[in-house]
């Protein structure tokens, strides 16, 4: 993101920064690191969201996008590819395991062989294929842990996908027990994600147990919430089922930790063409949707993007609450310290206190200049300017953060590489930094 406005933004807005705009590699599987690195980041990429597993010539290990055993086995891996991604201006904050986490809770059959890796099939049964692929999660987690990546993003399966249609009717039992199962394959794997200070994200999508808003909340229930269990927010998945995007982002704010920006298109005002896609191919003729470039389809990103900014005043409503109830004699800012260190520590995957505040020429970090607001309003309880600075610390804290956006590619009909370079520029325009004035006010202030 291009800072040439910055110079005329308020104080507060000086150490804004874009998100981190990355690229799932899974789609890309095929292209040894080094060649996928260099590429994206001449497109503009700052970030990729790497899939493991995805490795074209495995005598090579640094040219696989990640690795999961040999960044637990091989102390210097994760250094090196680290050091791949540098070379190149980029950064990593997800891993991706989508294919293995669906063993974990799928009714195996050949399919997902197919696309687990053939170490974790052992006798192929799908007793076993469960057990090597829970284990594969678990140690995914140590090895984003290893990595520094803040996020796994991948899927659960689901033992109930084949029972959406209820017919032959299927007793209510059979899903309550689906997700009994959930909670009994997921939640130990979990628990080895929260030790590891990693978050799995569930790309929330059909064949998943959770698949809508219903099934996302059933799933947070039957899992009792818990901490290491969070979203990967994909808005093509909602579309095509007709559900609004936003309403999910409105419904789970605090559970989103990473976000897809990918499209769909639907071809359904014809009369001929279902949702169910009629066992089609994508990109044939009748499909009555279809995966697209960035910006080409029918998710509007505009307020996507909008509702995604929303979610943190959602996330810091106690603060500013708390905050609001301060007086002039700086009495109070307890509650407003409790309330910061609530938030931080519900986002922690977020390292809201690491991040550094680009307006200063020191090494403090955003975290720290609210602290020395707060400090020097105390220090001075009738300052209007000091209770001023807090506010604007609070402001730069809150927004300091931006969630990556990473583009998911899919488009049947165009070229990956042409597509991946138009997806950047599409989500390069859609940021832009919050609004730092009340526009209506400032009519009659010009000179």
């Amino acid at each position: 993101m291009k800072n040439y406005y910055i110079e005329y933004a308020h104080k507060r807005l000086q150490g804004w920064k874009a998100p981190l705009l990355s690229i799932i590699t899974g789609q890309f599987g095929d292209i040894p690191s080094e060649t996928l690195f260099k590429r994206m980041a001449d497109f503009g990429y700052t970030g990729l969201e790497l899939a493991c597993g995805a490795c074209e010539n495995p005598n090579d290990p640094l040219q696989c996008h990640f690795d999961v055993q040999l960044a637990l086995k091989d102390d210097g891996y994760c250094a090196a590819k680290r050091a791949q991604l540098e070379k190149y201006g980029l950064d990593c904050y997800a891993v991706s395991n989508h294919c293995v986490g669906q063993g974990v809770l799928d009714q195996i059959d050949s399919r997902n062989l197919t696309v687990i890796p053939p170490r974790l099939h052992g006798d192929g049964s799908p007793e076993t294929v469960w057990k090597n692929c829970a284990q594969e999660m678990i140690d995914t987690a140590w090895a984003a842990a290893k990595f520094g990546a803040k996020v796994v993003t991948g899927f659960t399966g689901s033992s109930i996908w084949p029972y959406l249609y209820s017919f032959p009717p299927v007793p209510q039992s059979w899903i309550d027990d689906g997700f009994k199962l959930l909670a009994e394959r997921w939640t130990p794997i979990l628990d080895e994600f929260q030790k590891a200070g990693v978050k799995f994200a569930l790309e929330v999508h059909p064949t998943e147990i959770a698949f809508d808003i219903h099934s996302a909340r059933m799933a947070l229930e039957a899992l009792d919430y818990h901490p290491a269990f969070v979203f990967n927010f994909d808005p093509s998945h909602f579309v095509h089922q007709s559900i609004d995007p936003i309403e999910f982002i409105n419904e789970f704010s605090k559970q989103i930790s990473h976000t897809h920006m990918k499209d769909v298109v639907l071809k359904t005002a014809s009369g001929r063409n279902g949702i169910l896609g009629g066992h089609l191919p994508f990109a044939a003729r009748g499909r009555g949707w279809d995966f697209v470039s960035v910006g080409r389809g029918d998710v509007d990103f505009y307020g996507i993007r909008r509702a995604l900014e929303e979610a943190k005043t959602v996330w810091f409503k106690d603060v500013y609450a708390a905050f609001a109830n301060v007086g002039n004699d700086a009495q109070g800012y307890d509650a407003v310290r409790a309330a910061l260190d609530k938030t931080a520590d519900f986002h922690w995957e977020k390292g809201y206190r690491d991040i550094l505040d680009s307006r200063t020429n020191n090494e403090k970090t955003f975290w720290e200049g609210v602290q020395e607001a707060i400090a020097k309003h105390e220090a001075n309880p009738g300052s209007g300017e000091a209770r001023e600075e807090v506010s604007d610390a609070i402001f730069a804290l809150k927004h300091s953060f931006e969630l990556p956006l990473s583009v998911e590619w899919e488009d049947s009909t165009m070229l990956r590489w042409v597509g991946a370079e138009e997806s950047f520029r599409f989500v390069e325009a859609l940021v832009a930094p919050p609004s730092d004035v009340d526009f209506d006010g400032q009519f009659g202030k010009a000179d």
